[in-house]
């Protein structure tokens, strides 16, 4: 009789135990392991979307560039190559900036960003996965539609990404218009109604959740203190029922190891679309918050110290007219009468330079117009120098007049000589001197002489 009774006592032990251990999860906890994953698959769908955004925008940076270089080696005027230079600096300094600098940090931050939510998501969408991979309509399943009891109102994994679009978003094969809209508590991931506790009345053989000794996951004793984790760290075995984690005030639960992963991914930072200088400005205003506009404008003014405030304004006055001047009409619309090749490899051969974005052709193109700018300054420099020389002859041949017209009798030797005629002294003329030793004349037969040797050099000038 004992023996029985005995029997009959520890079978029923066991299956109180396996009762208490084995029960589904209800809908407020399922749901709100769904919104978590939503909320971080938000996050990774928005820095995927800045990551794919950044080539296009880099690229678009870069044709703006090109085009405004282009523009400033075509431009002669003065005054437009000062409004130009000024433009040029500033978005030319930004460009690199940003393309050097800002690009790869914000492109770093991102994949750093997408791989934490990525990792989250995937141990999410492996638990649900398990625990919803099928049902069995008397008692078998893992998420319950209700708490009263188990039986047929459970749900499988699909079954659930039908009820709420939300739990779709650990599935990344799947699309959806996630929300997380008054969802949760500030400061973290809480549930506003706060941490949810519903499980099912009764067990639903749901073995992943048992924590009981010796059933389910579990073999030995102490399911509290072995930190069995589910779903990334939103779940934790108990010794009775599984807990959903404390997942407010995130960000200062940097030392609370079971939520590891969803802390690196809460914590990290996804970095907004890059902010990069696409168009042409349409005014001189919007330039003025660019650091290196201002250093421009103030060494075309001659500033002594940088620009700012009513001396910046001032400095744009004087160089564009004022603040809100029309650039469109002052700058770019010139480079409507700029246009690439018509014979070209490229799709935009023969279009002004508005409507190029090739830029391999705007390189080339940018090459082309900054040769033929240094040639003809190369061209205006020698004209100069020639002047130059002219000028300086002129000036020796005055002092040596100075110098001789001074001396008086004996005095007037070495580069003097003595003029019997008009009883002075002269310089003597080096060129007259030359040419008797060689030729016996002079230059002295008329003007006309003067230009015949001096006509072979201007034309070596002019071909050099």
């Amino acid at each position: 009789m004992f023996l029985p009774l005995t029997l009959a006592f520890i079978l029923a032990h066991g299956r109180l135990g396996t009762a208490v251990q084995e029960k589904a999860l209800g809908p407020q906890t399922t749901e709100a392991i769904c919104d978590v994953a939503a909320y971080f698959r938000i996050k990774l769908d928005g820095v995927a979307s800045a990551q794919a955004a950044a080539p296009s925008k880099a690229q678009a940076a870069t044709v703006n560039l090109l085009r405004i270089k282009v523009l400033f080696e075509r431009t002669k005027s003065p005054a437009d190559r000062q409004r130009l230079l000024a433009i040029l600096a500033a978005t030319e300094a930004e460009h690199f900036k940003t393309t050097g600098h800002d690009l790869p940090a914000a492109a770093a931050q991102r994949l750093a960003a997408a791989k934490a939510a990525a990792y989250f998501l995937g141990s999410v969408h492996e638990y649900l996965s398990i625990a919803g991979h099928k049902k069995v309509d008397s008692t078998a399943g893992c998420f319950a539609t209700n708490t009263v009891g188990a039986g047929a109102n459970h749900r499988t994994y699909a079954e659930l990404q039908t009820w709420k679009t939300n739990c779709k978003a650990a599935d990344l094969t799947k699309t959806g218009d996630f929300t997380t809209t008054g969802k949760f508590s500030a400061g973290g991931l809480e549930p506003i109604g706060g941490r949810p506790t519903d499980v099912t009345a009764n067990e639903a053989k749901c073995r992943l959740h048992s924590g009981a000794d010796n059933e389910g996951v579990v073999q030995n004793a102490g399911a509290d203190n072995n930190g069995l984790l589910l779903a990334g760290g939103l779940l934790k075995l108990g010794a009775t029922t599984p807990a959903f984690a404390d997942l407010s005030q995130l960000h200062s639960k940097q030392a609370q190891s079971d939520i590891q992963a969803m802390y690196r991914a809460y914590t990290a930072a996804a970095t907004p679309a890059d902010n990069l200088e696409t168009g042409l400005p349409s005014t001189p205003e919007q330039l003025t918050a660019k650091p290196l506009f201002a250093t421009a404008l103030s060494k075309l003014t001659a500033s002594k110290k940088p620009l700012a405030g009513p001396e910046l304004t001032a400095a744009i006055a004087d160089i564009y007219g004022k603040p809100t001047a029309d650039l469109q009409a002052q700058l770019w619309s010139k480079m409507n009468s700029i246009k690439a090749p018509a014979e070209h490899s490229s799709e935009d051969k023969g279009k002004p330079l508005t409507d190029i974005n090739d830029i391999d052709l705007l390189l080339e193109m940018l090459v082309n117009a900054s040769v033929d700018a240094a040639i003809g300054l190369s061209a205006s420099d020698r004209c100069q120098c020639a002047d130059a020389t002219t000028e300086r002859s002129s000036n020796v041949d005055e002092i040596k007049d100075k110098e001789c017209n001074g001396k008086k009798g004996d005095e007037c030797t070495g580069e003097c000589e003595w003029d019997k005629e008009k009883e002075t002294c002269k310089p003597k003329n080096k060129g007259e001197e030359e040419n008797k030793d060689k030729t016996g004349t002079t230059n002295k037969t008329g003007s006309n002489s003067f230009v015949i040797h001096k006509a072979p050099l201007w034309l070596a000038v002019l071909l050099f």
